[in-house]
């Protein structure tokens, strides 16, 4: 029985004041003491000294306590809950739990209420052909996202000068994961659709973390009941397989899956190179559906403004993004590695200028 409480902030003896730190860390222990839980506080009490420069003391941590002590839980997470509280806690990138870019956590979905941006995981791995793990990535933005925690009101960009995301002008909040059932896709993306409904109930912005490419069939379908949208989509495959050994939900399905939608009026895909899943027939389909469809080499001979000037202007955009659509010497954690992609700054770019298109879903 272990129970994770929110890391402690400490100093090391050259920059920080032992006596605070240790009395802080005091509180915690005293916590879990006082509800007699079997933790792994000793270690916990050995690292904090040691980052103290202070001799270890005993531990004040009872190890196998009985099931009736664990049940004062509730009582010592109450205790440490209103020391992590205080206003001197500093929550840097490498301290606290690991939401995305350390924004609030709201896990009721039906207190969305008064948020911009919600942040969804989508940790769902079994539409891959190839290389699985793609479940981990909620997991691994999240955690890459601290990095960009300064404590900052707003992230000052030099390049463009500006400030973004200013807190005082944008709510993003960090709403958990859709719950995934072990090797039912269907039951798992119906979980996923549900959760980006309830953000789009509450009016704000769905960002979702995947998982593979599949997923983005249940996002869109949660669409059905909003504006018109024209998908935005970067990838180095065309997701346009109709069916293929019986399955339709699959990574290749996805923008196929959309072109069935009413609620989705065409596509500008870009990125499209190499070999995949999808036959002539797919890439005949999808333009007859509305699509227009850019290669890497397509885009860089076109440059941003000459992209963007095929983009429908006023339209309302939904952006799904594969991570294959980048080059995978800096994006190499896909299922489907494929040569050439994208770089930062060529994306972004066009993401940018999207913006200034028309509204963003």
């Amino acid at each position: 029985f272990v129970v994770q409480i929110d890391d402690l902030v400490v100093g090391a003896p050259e920059v920080g004041d032992r006596e605070p730190a240790a009395a802080r860390l005091g509180v915690a222990l005293d916590a879990y003491a006082a509800a007699g839980l079997p933790v792994a506080a000793h270690k916990v009490e050995q690292d904090a000294h040691k980052a103290l420069g202070m001799e270890l003391a005993p531990s004040r941590c009872t190890v196998g306590a009985p099931a009736a002590k664990r049940a004062r839980v509730t009582g010592a997470l109450l205790a440490v809950a209103q020391w992590s509280a205080a206003p001197s806690r500093l929550l840097e990138s490498i301290v606290g739990h690991c939401t995305f870019a350390k924004q609030p956590a709201v896990l009721d979905w039906d207190a969305l209420e008064g948020a911009d941006v919600c942040v969804l995981g989508a940790p769902f791995d079994m539409g891959t052909q190839y290389r699985a793990g793609a479940r981990f990535g909620p997991r691994a933005i999240r955690e890459a996202s601290t990095l960009f925690s300064f404590g900052h009101a707003g992230m000052y960009d030099f390049e463009d000068d500006v400030t973004y995301l200013p807190q005082d002008g944008i709510k993003i909040v960090d709403i958990g994961d859709a719950d995934m059932v072990h090797t039912d896709t269907l039951k798992c993306h119906d979980n996923i659709e549900y959760a980006v409904r309830k953000i789009l109930e509450a009016g704000a912005m769905p960002v979702t973390l995947g998982g593979d490419h599949s997923v983005h069939i249940p996002c869109i379908k949660a669409f059905d009941d909003q504006e018109p949208v024209h998908i935005i989509h970067i990838d180095a495959h065309l997701d346009f397989v109709d069916e293929r050994h019986g399955v339709r939900y699959g990574h290749g399905n996805p923008l196929r899956r959309a072109s069935e939608m009413k609620h989705v009026t065409g596509f500008t895909q870009l990125g499209i190179r190499f070999v995949s899943s999808s036959n002539r027939a797919d890439y005949d389909a999808a333009r007859k559906a509305g699509s227009d469809i850019l290669s890497v080499r397509d885009v860089r001979k076109l440059g941003t403004e000459g992209v963007l000037a095929r983009v429908p202007k006023g339209k309302r955009y939904y952006c799904t993004i594969d991570i294959d659509g980048f080059a995978p010497s800096i994006a190499p954690g896909t299922g489907t590695p494929s040569h050439g992609g994208f770089l930062y700054y060529e994306v972004l770019e066009i993401l940018q200028g999207l913006t200034q298109l028309g509204d963003v879903a």
